[in-house]
């Protein structure tokens, strides 16, 4: 699903030539020619991608599942995989800058930041495999109420805060 291509277009961010080419290039780079004539199930690497999770100017994040049972029991079942844009992957700048990401990601053990499993390349892209947290974004939960008390956000500031403190102890820096 390309809801959050889709989003670009609707607004007007992208135009619609390159809304198509997009479109098409995410197409091929999760499923292949081969993998749709076949009717596998889409793929990235070792993982069978689901539903797309939500996007950013950097990829679309899926839920996925590693078709290796002890991979798979290893990461706790599905995971989170980050698709690098296609046009992003052809910046070395941009590439360097995800696998360094990747990289102190997994440097990283701290109960309040994601655990970042793996980082490969696959058919001219990039994907991460990250832990999938559950739950729903802070935008929804914000949406239907409004501005909240620092009473009910206060617990989960502080988790929040905890987490990248331990990054910027071992000198990470959170750039989002």
């Amino acid at each position: 699903r390309l809801r959050s291509l889709d989003s670009l277009l609707a607004q007007r961010l992208v135009s619609p030539e390159e809304h198509a080419r997009l479109r098409a290039t995410i197409l091929q780079t999760l499923n292949g020619p081969s993998d749709r004539e076949a009717g596998a199930p889409r793929r990235v690497g070792l993982y069978e991608v689901g539903e797309e999770l939500g996007a950013g100017g950097f990829g679309i994040v899926y839920r996925a599942r590693s078709t290796l049972p002890a991979i798979r029991k290893q990461q706790g079942g599905d995971v989170a995989l980050k698709l690098l844009h296609p046009h992003h992957a052809r910046s070395p700048k941009l590439v360097e800058s995800l696998l360094q990401e990747a990289d102190l990601g997994m440097a990283l053990a701290h109960p309040n930041l994601v655990v970042v499993h793996d980082v490969f390349p696959d058919r001219g892209s990039y994907a991460v495999v990250m832990q999938l947290v559950p739950g729903i974004t802070l935008d929804r939960w914000l949406a239907p109420r409004g501005p909240v008390p620092w009473s009910k956000v206060r617990a989960p500031w502080i988790a929040l805060l905890q987490g990248v403190g331990h990054a910027h102890e071992r000198g990470v820096v959170h750039r989002d």
